[in-house]
């Protein structure tokens, strides 16, 4: 028995007085204990059926059903909404207000009246512009409509005081000057003129000439005349000018103040022997004048009296020397009539027997040497070659004259030649290993191919090949060759040449180059100067539809820099389909690797790359595998590998917050954001924050310095007895295993396991294993344009952008507002439609 009513062993029973109870019988014993409920994962659950369920919410004593909207009674311009078991309360969504001056109202801005200048007008009030006198405005439907009011002045530079709408023609206001009636001021942009203020008007005139009393007198920049220079023959002075004047210029005249006073030029006193006369007569010592003759300064000339002396002319004086006369060989010359100097007469005396010239005799001393008189004395110990034999060298000595073979220096060859015309043999030819080579001939050795050897007079001289200096690190002597030459670089196992460039794929997106031998890789640049370009297959930038550039007409071939940049180049070329077209880039700068910051030189106007002041760190098998940041470039990353800095660029991922919230931290290649914005720029989550996605509870996102990096999670094979079904569970990722026999008991109706239906057009439920799982609709961002709303349409849960209500009005005198909001101001005389009906013409 228990509570008065009798159960049988094992009979379980809910508790008579508490039916969230069950109770157990067992040996006449009852044990009861409260019913299971599962934990309600919301934050305002109901309870229904004795448990904490979020198939509604309890908010401030009041139960509200899932998707349900009510006003937030603590925020007249908020709403709460209970979505599974959750009350989240925001700020009411204003309706766009379609006017261009609405005012504040409690919540929202209202086209009920008018904000101009920070003032609030109501609607209908026409009022004064406070920024400007003559301006009326008038406020309808949150719209200002301003109007000036007309000014009718006679006079061309009305004076306007300050608050005052029209100008007063008592006065004149000209060049930012206020001038009274009559009043003249210099005009400011003409020297020349005055401006004279008449009744409002300002007339400006040219100011008269005053009379110059002078008798050459200048014209000033107003054309008047004046006597501050002089006008004389045709030519201008300034005033105390000293010019001259006559054909000669013998007379100095002087421009004073208008009048010209001319006097003749005196004579310098000339400090000179023998002065020139110039144009005027004055003595002047660039010349002479000697025994009635002029000569010119540096002139030399024959002494007019003695002919065999040589005078000069030298700043006005005159020096004379006798001729010098050159030494002779002979000891009886002869100075003939009418000369100045000795010659010789070609007769030889020897041994005081006079010979002829040319003549042939024996020696009285010596009987078995003969002599020749050659009409050429020689002194004692002359040694000169024969006139007969150019192989014997003769010897005077004591006037005789002896003669032998010419004595020939010994050669260092085998093989001497005596050339044709020469006395003596010479070295022509070298012989080397059994083989003849000509004097001057290299040949390389057949031992040692990169040593050259050369003959040189016989001899052989032997030096190794000098090799020019290549310019890049990394150096390679091909088989065969004797000089090394530029390595080049190694990418994905293939050799590129030094100054070389290739495309990573066909895409053509991707460009690489070797320099230096590094290699360096990142996405083309293209750059678009024309204003026709297409795109062409097989090419990654647009190229311009021709050859023709700022009205200059470019070759196939020609490149040029476009905006005078050296790092933008154009370059026309001939495609597949025959045509001519420009194609433009950014030209790639080679990696500087590990350049010290301070090595740098950072290129001037004419060029376009930077350049190391030293040589870069090689890439050595003791560096393979190394990474590092290029020194000159942060979004390069370098690599060591296949002895070859490979430099790649960084790829920037794409960032969820607006472009003008991305900052670049120092040192590094890509922006960064502080903040990561997600659906639709609604929601904000600060960096290093994680969430599941709202239709996808696999998904787990992380914002990332402004990039959101999601991943998905890998769900194990879930292994379910036969009276089990595998069920997912909201908020969870992966299906677990529940009895698929139990219904659900939702508000009175009792649904079958599986089952779905709808509470309402935003809420549906799913009875899963005996729990009622209701899932709301979330609604997008919604933005109407200025002539819709926002409204909900009946069987639909989000609104949608609906026509807003429109009306025409006319008032005052005269405006009219149309259906689209134009304001019209207008006085017509004639009849108007209002408004009326297009289609059926029910009204007008």
């Amino acid at each position: 028995m228990f509570e008065q009513r009798p159960f049988r062993h094992t009979e379980h029973f809910y508790h008579p007085s508490d039916s969230c109870r069950t109770c157990v019988c067992n040996n006449g014993t009852v044990r009861c204990q409260h019913k299971p409920c599962p934990f309600a994962q919301c934050s305002h659950p109901i309870t229904q059926d004795c448990c904490r369920t979020c198939e509604g919410c309890l908010y401030q004593g009041r139960e509200r059903v899932s998707g349900e909207t009510w006003d937030n009674p603590s925020d007249p311009c908020g709403y709460c909404v209970c979505h599974e078991g959750s009350v989240q309360c925001e700020r009411k969504l204003c309706p766009p207000s379609n006017c261009n001056h609405p005012v504040p109202t409690e919540c929202c801005m209202s086209c009920d009246g008018c904000t101009f200048h920070g003032k609030k007008y109501p609607d209908g009030v026409e009022f004064a512009d406070d920024k400007d006198p003559c301006g009326v405005c008038y406020c309808y439907g949150g719209d200002i409509t301003c109007t000036k009011l007309p000014c009718y002045e006679d006079c061309s530079h009305p004076y306007k005081p300050a608050g005052q709408c029209c100008g007063e023609c008592k006065r004149c206001f000209y060049n930012s000057v206020v001038l009274v009636n009559g009043q003249s001021i210099p005009d400011p942009g003409n020297p020349c003129s005055e401006c004279t203020c008449q009744s409002g008007s300002v007339r400006c005139s040219k100011k008269p000439c005053p009379a110059a009393f002078c008798s050459y007198p200048v014209t000033n920049p107003c054309g008047c005349p004046v006597c501050e220079g002089c006008l004389f023959q045709g030519v201008m002075y300034s005033d105390e000018q000293i010019f001259p004047r006559g054909e000669q210029g013998c007379q100095d005249c002087t421009c004073s103040r208008g009048e010209v006073l001319c006097t003749t030029r005196k004579c310098l006193s000339a400090q000179c022997a023998h002065p020139a006369l110039d144009d005027c007569a004055c003595g002047v010592c660039d010349g002479c004048i000697f025994n009635e003759r002029d000569c010119y300064n540096g002139e030399r000339f024959p002494h007019p009296e003695d002919h065999c002396q040589i005078c000069s002319c030298l700043n006005g004086g005159v020096v004379c020397a006798k001729t010098s006369c050159p030494s002779i060989a002979c000891r009886h010359p002869v100075t003939p009539p009418e000369k100045c100097c000795p010659v010789c007469t070609g007769r030889c005396i020897h041994q005081d027997a006079e010979h002829q010239s040319g003549s042939t005799f024996t020696s009285p001393s010596d009987p078995c040497s003969t002599c020749s008189c050659l009409g050429v004395v020689h002194t004692h110990g002359h040694t000169f070659p024969s006139l007969s034999n150019p192989c014997e060298r003769c010897t005077c000595v004591r006037g005789t004259v002896s003669c032998v073979p010419l004595i020939c220096p010994s050669t260092p060859c085998d093989h001497p030649v005596t050339e044709p015309g020469r006395c003596c043999p010479e070295c022509t030819v070298c012989v080397l290993n059994g083989h003849k080579y000509n004097d001057g001939q290299t040949w390389s050795l057949s031992s040692n191919y990169c040593s050259t050897c050369t003959c040189q007079k016989g001899k052989v001289q032997c030096a190794p090949l000098e090799c020019p200096k290549m310019p890049c690190p990394h150096l390679v002597t091909d088989p065969g060759f004797c000089c090394p030459h530029c390595r080049g670089c190694v990418y994905r196992g293939q050799e590129h040449a030094e100054g070389s460039s290739w495309f990573v794929d066909s895409s053509h997106c991707m460009t690489c180059m070797c320099v230096n031998g590094v290699t360096t890789c990142s996405e083309v640049r293209c750059v678009s100067p024309c204003v026709d370009f297409i795109m062409m297959s097989g090419e990654c930038c647009p190229v311009c539809a021709d050859c023709t550039f700022e009205g200059r007409v470019y070759s196939p071939g020609d490149s040029f820099h476009p905006a005078n940049d050296p790092c933008q180049i154009c370059t026309c070329e001939m495609m597949q389909d025959g045509n001519q077209y420009l194609k433009c880039y950014r030209k790639q700068c080679p990696s500087l690797v590990d350049c010290p910051k301070s090595k740098i030189l950072f290129p001037g106007p004419d060029s376009c790359c930077p350049v190391c002041a030293q040589p870069l760190t090689n890439c050595t098998s003791t560096l393979i595998g190394n990474e590092m940041l290029a020194q000159d470039d942060p979004c390069f990353t370098c690599q060591c590998k296949d002895l070859t800095w490979t430099c790649l660029e960084q790829t920037c991922p794409v960032l969820s917050c607006p472009h003008d919230e991305q900052f670049t931290p120092p040192d590094s290649c890509c922006p960064v954001c502080k903040e990561c914005v997600i659906e639709g720029k609604d929601r904000r989550v600060a960096s290093g924050t994680s969430w599941k996605d709202s239709h996808d509870d696999c998904v787990t996102c992380t914002c990332n310095l402004g990039h959101i990096e999601c991943s998905i999670e890998e769900c194990p094979p879930a292994v379910c007895a036969n009276w089990q079904a595998q069920v997912k569970l909201p908020g969870k990722c992966c299906n677990e295993c529940q009895d698929s026999r139990e219904s659900c008991l939702y508000q009175g109706t009792m649904y079958h396991s599986d089952e779905q239906w709808e509470v309402d057009e935003c809420t549906s439920c799913t009875c899963v294993s005996g729990d009622v799982h209701c899932r709301s609709e979330r609604c997008p961002p919604l933005t109407c344009a200025a002539d819709e709303m926002p409204a909900v349409i009946p069987g639909l849960c989000c609104p949608h952008c609906l026509s807003s209500p429109a009306t025409c009005i006319a008032f005052g005198d005269p405006h009219y507002r149309t259906f689209d909001g134009r304001m019209l101001h207008f006085q017509g005389t004639c009849t108007y439609i209002l408004a009326m009906d297009c289609k059926g013409e029910d009204f007008r």
